[in-house]
């Protein structure tokens, strides 16, 4: 369960860094810089909960079985929208057409489902 929820984490970290770098490559458009720096604040509060999730999953004297197995290649193809994203706003080749597809790719997602099973199985073992 500690590598799903580091895995988790890592994503999630990535997606509150690309939705602040979003934020301000369109700080000129007010609400959309608004609702981009508010998935970021969103992403920023799972990463915290990730955190403390790992701290308190690691106290169990016995593991959570895990469900699923989260290989490199999944995370790969899971990061793939965001990477994109960052490339678009490092090169200035960032559309908001392009963007929001990204967003939307990503939050719909199965990491959004293994937040959810990780979650779950967590509250059935603290």
């Amino acid at each position: 369960m500690q590598d799903t929820i580091a895995r988790l984490k890592n994503m999630e970290e990535l997606a509150e860094n690309v939705y602040k770098e979003a934020a301000e490559a369109f700080k000129d458009d007010a609400d959309f810089h608004a609702f981009l720096s508010l998935l970021s604040e969103q992403e920023a509060q799972h990463v915290e909960f990730m955190a403390d999730l790992a701290e308190r999953m690691a106290t169990l004297d016995s593991r959570a079985e895990e469900a699923i197995l989260l290989t490199q290649e999944t995370q790969d193809r899971l990061e793939a929208p965001v990477r994109a994203a960052r490339e678009r706003i490092a090169t200035g080749r960032l559309s908001k057409k392009e963007l929001i597809e990204d967003i939307v790719a990503t939050e719909s997602s199965e990491w959004n489902h293994i937040f959810v099973y990780v979650v779950n199985t967590a509250q059935q073992n603290l």
